[in-house]
């Protein structure tokens, strides 16, 4: 037999699966963090042509704030 018709590593490789899967419970705040950051650099770039270094950071801590928030629907740490 091989390793992939053993029944134990199959029902592991998928318990394994899914709790990888599963660790995106705020995936609203990330995607609107995202958008938001995406469009703090192309506003100026519409109006002046050129991203001043200012605007990069402002948009990288958009993003990360993003990333870092939770939901309004998520409680608790999820752990």
């Amino acid at each position: 037999m091989t390793r992939y018709n053993d029944l134990d590593y199959v029902v592991t490789y998928y318990k394994n699966r899914k709790q990888k899967t599963n660790n995106m419970k705020n995936w609203r705040t990330t995607v609107v963090g995202a958008l938001l950051a995406v469009l703090t650099i192309i506003q100026p770039l519409i109006e002046d042509g050129s991203v001043s270094p200012i605007r990069i950071a402002i948009a990288g801590a958009i993003a990360l704030l993003g990333y870092l928030m939770k939901d309004f629907n998520v409680t608790g740490t999820g752990r």
